[in-house]
């Protein structure tokens, strides 16, 4: 299943939804507020979690395609 972040950040719950779906789990309207769970996180990245979505981000990748180019080539 492929998750495109721009779709996800225009249709938060719709997208989650279909990937919810695709893993084959149950929806649970706490998915659109992942950011408030208080279960503990143990890795590097830990604050991210609590993080809700954000939009800043959309269109980075763009900065970096002369370097990703490669991997996409290999990938196919």
């Amino acid at each position: 299943y492929e998750v495109v972040y721009e779709d996800l950040i225009a249709e938060p719950e719709t997208e989650m939804r279909k990937l919810v779906v695709a893993v084959g789990l149950e929806w649970h309207p706490a998915c659109l507020t992942f950011q408030d769970t208080q279960r503990t996180v143990l890795s590097a990245s830990n604050w991210q979690v609590r993080q809700p979505l954000y939009a800043s981000s959309k269109g980075r990748a763009a900065n970096y395609a002369a370097h990703l180019e490669p991997l996409r080539a290999a990938l196919g």
